[in-house]
């Protein structure tokens, strides 16, 4: 079974503490992080790196959730 893990994009960058990159088994194979949506509300945008696939979820286990969703659906 694949580890799935994140750490930060930025690690040495307190202004950007929501901004993770997704990470199995070591290799980065994602983005993650918190922005201001269309409707002016913060939201979670993902995305699967090399995929035309990606999102936008209230909370982070809800973009954690659907970014491991998609990635094994594409495998």
């Amino acid at each position: 079974m694949p580890e799935y893990t994140m750490r930060r994009t930025w690690p040495d960058d307190d202004k950007r503490p929501n901004d993770f990159v997704f990470r199995i088994d070591g290799k980065n194979v994602g983005r993650c992080y918190l922005m201001v949506g269309a409707d002016s509300r913060l939201v979670w945008h993902w995305t699967v790196y090399g995929r035309s696939t990606s999102g936008m979820e209230d909370t982070l286990a809800e973009a954690q959730q659907r970014f491991k969703q998609a990635y094994e659906a594409a495998e």
